[in-house]
């Protein structure tokens, strides 16, 4: 589970100089919340491979930077703004861990003993 999150961090993450005290392209939440997405898209076609693989997710890698109001270059210079911020990044991957362990656990209203 966190090594495909790992693994999405890894590749948008690419180093760059840039100015430390900038704003970043895209807010720490809504990061959380596009990569958060992207864990589960990734989850989703874990078991295919090959052309089918690439195309589906890059045909909803897109739809979801879409539902976010963004677009990929905005994403990927907001992945070298944090790249470079590591104590954001690190915020930012714990939003993401709890975010997808709170959709994990069984909501405690519908457990009936």
């Amino acid at each position: 589970m966190y090594k495909s999150l790992l693994l999405l961090l890894v590749l948008f993450f690419i180093c760059c100089k840039e100015n430390k005290d900038s704003k970043p392209p895209i807010s720490p939440e809504e990061m959380a919340a596009i990569l958060t997405d992207l864990y589960y898209m990734e989850a989703n076609f874990e078991s295919l491979s090959g052309y089918v693989k690439d195309s589906l997710t890059q045909t909803l890698k897109q739809e979801i930077l879409n539902k976010h109001q963004t677009n990929d270059s905005i994403f990927l210079l907001a992945g070298d703004y944090y790249n470079l911020r590591p104590e954001m990044l690190e915020k930012i991957e714990r939003m993401v861990i709890d975010k997808i362990e709170s959709q994990s656990k069984p909501d405690s209203s519908t457990i009936r003993n």
